[in-house]
C-alpha cells in the first residue's frame, strides 16, 4: 500500500477479485472472509506483506474504490463463542477459557449499571455452552477457569495518592503482567497460590457462584462504594 501506481492497481485488482468471490446477495463481503479467501488463494497474501496489519486497514487506504460499512451480524455473542469452540474441536486445538482477574470495584460498577446477577449468570452460561459443545463432539470439555474471584489480588487497595500505583492492576479492568504471569503459572500447574483460580464445571458452578455472593459481602462495602463513586446515600 502506498507504493507505485502500478502496485496500487495490482492490489486493488486482488481486493476486487476477493470481493467478487466472497460477497453475499447484497454485494458485501466480510473482511474476515476476504482474508481467508486470499490466504487460501495465495499463501503470500497477508495484509502485513502489503504494509498493513489487517485487510481492514488496507481497504481504508482506498475510500474512493471500496465502500466500507459496519454490519450487525445479528448473532449472539454466544453463537460466536460456539463457533470458536467448534473450530478448536474440529482442528484439535487445545483451548483454555478464563475469566480474567479484574478488580472487584469493576464488578460493583457492573452491578450498578447491569446487575451483578447477570455477571454470575453469564459465567454459568459459559460453562453450559462449553459442556454442550463437548458432548456434540464426544470429547472432554475445554477447561474453564475463573480468576474473577474475591481474593488479595483482585481486592488490592486502590491508592488515593496518585504518586502510588497498584501492584497488580493498571485500573479496574486491566491487570498487569505480574498478575498475568501468576495466572499462567496456575494454568500450567506450577502455582503456589491454591486459592487463586477456580476450575468450573456443571457440577460445581452453582456452589462457586454462591461462594462469590458470600465473599462479596466480606470483601467490599457495597453501600460505601456507591456513595463514593455514584454519590448515592
Amino acid at each position: 500500500v502506498g507504493g507505485s501506481i502500478k502496485e496500487d492497481d495490482t492490489l486493488k485488482e486482488i481486493l476486487k477479485d476477493a470481493i467478487e468471490n466472497t460477497c453475499n446477495d447484497s454485494g458485501f463481503s466480510l473482511v474476515s472472509q476476504i482474508g481467508s479467501y486470499l490466504k487460501n488463494k495465495n499463501s503470500s497474501y497477508h495484509a502485513k506483506n502489503f504494509g498493513k496489519n489487517t485487510w481492514g486497514e488496507i481497504f481504508k487506504m482506498y475510500p474512493k474504490d471500496f465502500e466500507i460499512d459496519y454490519k450487525d451480524t445479528k448473532k449472539s455473542s454466544f453463537d460466536d463463542f460456539r463457533d470458536i469452540l467448534e473450530i478448536c474441536y474440529e482442528n484439535n486445538i487445545k483451548l483454555d477459557i478464563v475469566f480474567g482477574p479484574s478488580h472487584i470495584r469493576q464488578w460493583e460498577a457492573f452491578d450498578y449499571y447491569l446487575g451483578i446477577e447477570n455477571f454470575y449468570e453469564w459465567k454459568k452460561n459459559i460453562v453450559k455452552v462449553v459442556d454442550d459443545e463437548s458432548k456434540k463432539y464426544g470429547k472432554e470439555p475445554f477447561r474453564v477457569v475463573d480468576f474473577s474471584i474475591y481474593n488479595s489480588f483482585t481486592a488490592e487497595v486502590v491508592p488515593t495518592d496518585p504518586q502510588f500505583k497498584m501492584e497488580y492492576h493498571f485500573e479496574g479492568s486491566h491487570y498487569k503482567e505480574k498478575l498475568a504471569n501468576i495466572m499462567l503459572d496456575k494454568l500450567s500447574g506450577i502455582s503456589s497460590y491454591e486459592d487463586f483460580g477456580v476450575e468450573l464445571t456443571l457440577k460445581n458452578i452453582d456452589e462457586h457462584l454462591d461462594k462469590l455472593k458470600n465473599d462479596r459481602a466480606k470483601y467490599i462495602d457495597t453501600k460505601k462504594y456507591k456513595e463514593e463513586v455514584f454519590g448515592e446515600y
